[in-house]
């Protein structure tokens, strides 16, 4: 493919890209839209985490909690990178085996004892998390 010219719809955020490709079978006519869908990135061993599990620190960074192993919530400063549909790519901060917490972080404190629940993560097109996630509600807290 050769890209001539690249525009970007400043209202509907469509680009637009004019490329030359071979049709040899002539399916493409001249004057045909096409829609195409165009891979930025493939990252293999990325580390995705729901953007609901993501909050922001007094200073806009970005930070999770986490369940160490002795069950209690910390709160971990994590990077993040590309967003892909709902969820992150963790950059730094957490490692394979993390178990994040997904939902009721509102009614959660550091250093708290958590009652853990499995988080069912929505569907994502031929991709895996490899961060374990849960939803984790504070004991005592009603759901």
């Amino acid at each position: 493919m050769l890209f001539e010219d690249i525009n970007v719809d400043p209202e509907t955020g469509d680009v637009t890209f004019r490329i030359e490709v071979n049709n040899t079978e002539r399916k493409l006519l001249p004057g045909m839209y096409v829609r195409v869908n165009i891979d930025r990135a493939s990252i293999p061993q990325a580390l995705l985490v729901p953007a609901q599990a993501i909050q922001r620190n007094i200073s806009g960074e970005p930070q999770v909690y986490v369940i160490n192993a002795q069950g209690t919530a910390e709160i971990r400063p994590i990077e993040i990178g590309q967003q892909y549909e709902q969820f992150y790519i963790a950059n730094k901060g957490l490692k394979v085996g993390d178990r994040v917490v997904v939902e009721g972080i509102e009614r959660i404190k550091p250093n708290q004892k958590l009652a853990l629940a499995a988080w069912k993560a929505p569907a994502v097109a031929n991709h895996a998390s490899s961060v374990e996630t849960k939803t984790s509600i504070a004991e005592g807290a009603q759901p």
